[in-house]
């Protein structure tokens, strides 16, 4: 029968290397607290009107380039734009971070907010379908397009909260999921 072939599809996730992307004691990196933090491709597509326009106390940090570097650089005075990053550099920014925000239009994987997690930083992210798929959890996700929302959602992250979990509590959920190790096993599993 057609497409008979396609019986026994199970998905594979992408995951973060946990020795690499993980909590610190004490950030590497001296911003002004409290940190916002973008990354990702500078492009219209991402949304970074939607975050970097909002007054926030502290500092926003983008990370990555792309074709409104420049004129955003212009725009955005007073934020840190830090270009690309990868490995420990980039590592040491997520540690560095105090929110992660992920104001994207249009995206299919946002490893960055895997990446994000694995460091146990709490993460805000647009409501789309592939954002939404990666269960960031409470109080995480705002409307699309939505700028009023979006500063409220960063209002609760900043404000002390007992019902959400801590940083190393945060990380450990993530990796826990995300992980190469339990990516690998439950694929082996699949295979078996």
């Amino acid at each position: 029968a057609e497409g008979a072939w396609l019986r026994k599809l199970m998905p594979w996730s992408r995951g973060v290397d946990a020795d690499l992307f993980c909590p610190r004691a004490e950030p590497p990196l001296a911003f002004p607290e409290p940190v916002f933090l973008y990354v990702g491709r500078v492009a219209v597509e991402k949304n970074l009107d939607a975050f970097l326009g909002l007054d926030l106390p502290g500092s926003k940090v983008v990370v990555g380039d792309g074709p409104l570097r420049g004129s955003m650089q212009a725009r955005y005075p007073h934020v840190h734009f830090l270009g690309t990053r990868t490995g420990q550099a980039l590592a040491d920014v997520y540690a560095s971070a105090d929110v992660m925000v992920f104001p994207s239009l249009t995206d299919t994987f946002g490893m960055v907010l895997l990446e994000a997690l694995s460091h146990g930083v709490p993460c805000l992210a647009s409501d789309i379908d592939a954002n939404l798929a990666l269960d960031l959890g409470p109080e995480s996700y705002f409307p699309l397009g939505d700028v009023d929302a979006l500063a409220g959602a960063i209002r609760l992250k900043l404000a002390p909260s007992g019902n959400l979990p801590d940083r190393s509590e945060r990380a450990a959920r993530a990796l826990d999921c995300f992980g190469w190790d339990p990516i690998v096993d439950r694929t082996i599993e699949v295979y078996e």
